[in-house]
Order: structure tokens, then C-alpha cells, then sequence
């Protein structure tokens, strides 16, 4: 892959370089001979305009308004026109060219072939050749003397004016070859700028310094501690996000921002005859506070609406001196690369066309589908009921005229909840399922798809209390009770006592559960004592009958019996001494 650099390309290079474009290729120059005899005396040919070439006329034929003409006509499977048929037509070239301009006279003198109509067709496929060079982050050349290969250079090397207009490209560079440009990095409170001139030194690049070549008039790089480590992210960011924190590092970090916009400032202000003249001005700064640093303060040299601002088209390491070296070898580097394929045009057939158009309609029917009445009380019942607002239930119940039993829909969601009634229920809401029974008159007996009563759905015991209260208050008279499964009748008294009742023998439960630790706890010591001490031993049954201690001990004091047992301790040390002697 050849390199070469884009302000110092070579003239025989330049003078044949040409922008790369997909046209519709429906030309081949063949040769279409009768017979054989022919064939060697025939020359060139288009096939598309049915007309023998001239071996030095065959660019601008190709070129030419009458060829581009018939390409179109080919296109739209009609037959070419001959040149005095063309020359014929009082057309101007905008119009011939595939303008979009619509004519009166046109159509009947093209025999009704609705010319306009095709060329927008003809100029869609273009634009869908095209469509690949307008995603690329190149422009792209072409050369005679490159078959297969084109040459290559960034966009953002040029205005969008120029881009669109590829053939003033070169021009351009040629023009800024004795200019500079300024390029500036930020980002993880690193920041790195330079003024680089477009010509280069007579250097050339080695191993250990591969810039050696660039003239760099200016450059400056500053680090300040701004990121918390393995982290991400500036201070100014994250008390954004989660609040001020008050530690000592934040604080380090905060004091490090300011600075660092500080001398980023002062640095561009010293820059500013270098930025004013500069021919491109090229900023890597992720995040808007990073971009605020370099632009649209006030009195800033540079402005985000400056033609001569563009981004980096690749990606970028650590904001270093070398790497905004390395960025700038990349971005003026020119390559040769291979050739992209033109795209082909997609085509689809009618009934492709049919059932996309179907499909369209389908979503745009989805989309305008107006709910129904039935869907709307459905929508306002069930979130009446989760948020338990019985007033306004009753309210919206007698208001509309609806049939406590009214059915939800569509039945394939509430096919377990049909009604109001299941609904509270399955949910819990006693308040309601007490609101429906009582006030709206609901039927407990209704079933759902599963063959199963309200009272069976019930979440919770509260729920079902509720439907026994409805039981006690309505009378056995009002429903069939028992077929709707409900419980028996209670009154709210009951379910106090029994709630005492019941919280009176979980009490119980609980103390004697506690009195049971208790003795476990205390047993638990006594082990670990005997375990740490052992169980102690007894004094001998003679030394127990001499000394009386079963008859003396029995009514003393406490104080007595220690007296009493000093004695007789002190006596019995006594005996053994004399033993001792005696041996």
C-alpha cells in the first residue's frame, strides 16, 4: 500500500487523479460484428447508443449529453434515439442531464415515455451507488494508471463545500501547502496541542523518533489530576450526577479542574495569531464540559461554528505530544487502496412492492386503531381498583350505566378476572370486593373460565373476611352462599375475637418458647462450667461421720456453717501433719 502525504503529492499524480464515482453501468464498449469479416474491420462500439466509436473520441462520447440520454432510455427498457433524433429534441442539458424540472411539451415529444418520472428513477439508483462513498470517512480518486486501485485521503481534511465538490480537493491542498494547522486533545485531565506546519523537514523518520520528519512550530502538554482512578469520569461529572462529595480527593480533583482549564486557556489565548491563520483546526474532546474548555467561552479564539473546526475521523489514544504526531501522520496520509464494487441497485419485485404496501397499512391501522367502548371501562375499572378508590368506582359505575357483572375485555387477557369482582378480588382489595358486594350489588356465584367463585381467587385472609362480612350483612337469602363457596357468615365482633383469640394463643406460644430457651441457655452454661472445671469431689465418708458434719451443720447460720467448716478443715490438716510424723 503506497503512502503519500496530502499537502506534497506528486504533480504527475495530481494532474491525473480524478473523484471516483458509481454511474449506472449499462455501457460496454464491444465490438458487435455480423460475421467475422466484419469484426476485424470494426472498431469500437457503444452498445447502448448503437454507435461505431472513433478510438480517440471514446471519453467524450461517454461523457456526452446524447450517451447519458440513452443510458436513461435503456434503463427504462426503451430503444436508443439516433443522434439526429436527439439533436431533434429542444431540450436544454439541465433537463437532458436528469433534472428533476417538469415540462409540458416534453412527454409528447418523447412519446409519451413520462421522462421525468424515469429519471427520478434513474437518479435513485445513482444515489444508491453513491450512498457508499457518502458513508466513507474518504474521499476517493481514481487514476489511469491504477486499474484496480483507487487513491484515498480523509474528509476531514476538507470544508463540506469541498466535499461535495470533489474535483476542488486537490486544489485546496495544493494552495495550503505552505500553511499549519492546530491540533488539541483533552480528555482524563491530560491535554496535548500543537501548531503544525504543512510543509515538512528534510528529516527522515527513524525507529526511534518515526516524526523526525514533521515541522512542528508550537507545542504544549499539561496533565493534572482531574479522574479518580479506575473510575472514569471528571469530578464535575460526578457531582453532577450524585452530588457534591466532601473528601479530600474530590476536593484535589475540583482545585485540578480549574487549574487545568486555567492554563488550557491561557495557552490558546498565547496561540491565538497561530489559530486565526491556522487552514484547519482539528479537536478530540469527549464530553461537553471538555469541549467548553477549548470553545465558546468568552473571548475564545475558537468557535464550534468555524469551518475550520472538525473532529478526528479515527480513534485517538491518551492525550500525549506523540500522539498528536501520530494523528497527524494519520490524517494527511493518502493511501492506495482497492477499488470498492459499485452496489447494485435493489430491486424488488411486485409482489415484494404489494406486500410491503400491505404491511405499511397494517401498522399504520395498528397505530390509528381507536379502542372501544368496552376497552375503555376495562381501563378505567382495573385501575380504579389497584389504587382502592371506592368512591370514584361507584361514581364511574352509576355514571356509565354499567352492569356490576360487566365483563372486561378482551376476554383472552381477563379470562381469570372477568369482572370488577374477580378482579378486586385476585388483587386483594377487600375495601373494593366490600364496595361491589354491598354496594353495587355483585354476584359472588358468578364464574370465571376456569370454573372458579371470587372467594376462591382471594389473595389474602382479609379478602375472604370480606366476602364472609358481605355474607353475615346481606343474608343467606341474598345468594346462594354456599354454591358460591364462600365461608361462613361473620360479623365483625367475631373476627375481633377471634383475631384476640388467636393473637392470645400466638402469645402464649411465644412465652413458652422463650421460657424454653431460657432453661436451654441455662443448661447450656452449667455444661460449659462442668466442662471447664469439672464436677469437684466429695470429702470421705469417715472424715464426714468424725467431725459430725451431717449432725453439727443442721439449723446454723450460713456464717456459722463457714466457721464450722474453717475448723474442721484446719483439724483435719492437723491429723495428716501428725501422720506424716508418726511415719
Amino acid at each position: 500500500m503506497s503512502k503519500y502525504y496530502a499537502y506534497n503529492l506528486p504533480a504527475d499524480l495530481t494532474k491525473s487523479l480524478e473523484p471516483l464515482s458509481f454511474e449506472p453501468e449499462a455501457v460496454d464498449i464491444q465490438a458487435q460484428p455480423s460475421s467475422r469479416s466484419e469484426a476485424k474491420n470494426q472498431g469500437p462500439v457503444c452498445s447502448t447508443c448503437q454507435l461505431a466509436l472513433e478510438s480517440d473520441g471514446i471519453r467524450d462520447h461517454y461523457k456526452s449529453d446524447y450517451h447519458r440520454f440513452n443510458v436513461k432510455r435503456r434503463i427504462r427498457g426503451d430503444a436508443p434515439l439516433s443522434e439526429d433524433q436527439f439533436n431533434q429534441l429542444d431540450l436544454d442539458n439541465e433537463s437532458i442531464s436528469g433534472s428533476d424540472s417538469d415540462s409540458d411539451d416534453l412527454a409528447p415529444r418523447l412519446n409519451s415515455t413520462k421522462l421525468d418520472s424515469e429519471d427520478n428513477e434513474a437518479d435513485d439508483a445513482v444515489d444508491h451507488r453513491l450512498a457508499v462513498l457518502k458513508g466513507l470517512p474518504y474521499l476517493l480518486f481514481t487514476c489511469p494508471d491504477l486499474e484496480d486501485k483507487c487513491i484515498a485521503m480523509y474528509k476531514s481534511l476538507f470544508q463540506p463545500e469541498i466535499i461535495e465538490n470533489p474535483k476542488e480537493a486537490l486544489p485546496v491542498l495544493k494552495s495550503a501547502a505552505n500553511g499549519h494547522s492546530v491540533i488539541l486533545m483533552i480528555g482524563g485531565g491530560h491535554f496535548s496541542g500543537a501548531v503544525i506546519s504543512h510543509t515538512t523537514q528534510n528529516q527522515k523518520p527513524t525507529a526511534t523518533n518515526p516524526y523526525a520528519h514533521l515541522n512542528i512550530l508550537a507545542h504544549k502538554t499539561f496533565h493534572r489530576y482531574t479522574t479518580r482512578r479506575k473510575q472514569g469520569g471528571s469530578q464535575s461529572a460526578s457531582d453532577n450526577a450524585h452530588g457534591k462529595a466532601n473528601s479530600a480527593g474530590s476536593s484535589l480533583r475540583r482545585y485540578n479542574e480549574m487549574a487545568l482549564q486555567q492554563e488550557i486557556r491561557q495557552l490558546l489565548a498565547e496561540w491565538t495569531q497561530w489559530i486565526n491563520s491556522a487552514h484547519s483546526i482539528y479537536i478530540r474532546a469527549s464530553g461537553h464540559s471538555n469541549r467548553g474548555i477549548l470553545m465558546n467561552y468568552d473571548g475564545a479564539p475558537i468557535t464550534s461554528k468555524d469551518a475550520r473546526v472538525r473532529g478526528l475521523p479515527f480513534t485517538t489514544r491518551r492525550a500525549t505530544a506523540n500522539e498528536v504526531k501520530r494523528a497527524w501522520v494519520e490524517l494527511t496520509k493518502v493511501v492506495t487502496v482497492d477499488k470498492p464494487a459499485p452496489p447494485k441497485a435493489p430491486k424488488q419485485t411486485q409482489k415484494e412492492t404489494d406486500s410491503k404496501k400491505d404491511k405499511e397499512k397494517k401498522v399504520a391501522a395498528e397505530k390509528a386503531k381507536v379502542p372501544t367502548v368496552e376497552e375503555k371501562h376495562t381501563t378505567e375499572l382495573t385501575a380504579l381498583i389497584k389504587k382502592s378508590r371506592a368512591p370514584r368506582l361507584i361514581a364511574y359505575y352509576k355514571a356509565n350505566v354499567l352492569d356490576p357483572e360487566f365483563r372486561f375485555v378482551p376476554d383472552s387477557t381477563y379470562a381469570n378476572t372477568p369482572n370488577g369482582l374477580f378482579y378486586a378480588s385476585s388483587q386483594g382489595a377487600h375495601h373494593i370486593v366490600t364496595t361491589m358486594l354491598m354496594s353495587l350489588g355483585a354476584d359472588p356465584t358468578v364464574t370465571n373460565a376456569a370454573g372458579r367463585h371470587p372467594y376462591e381467587v382471594a389473595s389474602d385472609r382479609a379478602t375472604k373476611d370480606a366476602f364472609q362480612l358481605a355474607r353475615a350483612s346481606l343474608g343467606e337469602e341474598k345468594w346462594n352462599w354456599d354454591a358460591a363457596k364462600v365461608g361462613p357468615p361473620l360479623t365483625k365482633d367475631e373476627i375481633k375475637e377471634r383475631d384476640a383469640e388467636e393473637a392470645r394463643k400466638l402469645n402464649e406460644s411465644r412465652q413458652a418458647e422463650l421460657k424454653r430457651l431460657e432453661k436451654l441457655e441455662e443448661k447450656k452454661k452449667v455444661d460449659r462450667t462442668i466442662y471447664k472445671h469439672g464436677e469437684g469431689r466429695k470429702l470421705a465418708s469417715s472424715i464426714t461421720t468424725t467431725l459430725g458434719q451431717d449432725s453439727g451443720t443442721r439449723g446454723l447460720s450460713e456464717e456459722a456453717k463457714a466457721k464450722l467448716e474453717r475448723e474442721r478443715r484446719a483439724r483435719a490438716a492437723e491429723a495428716r501433719m501428725k501422720k506424716l510424723q508418726g511415719k
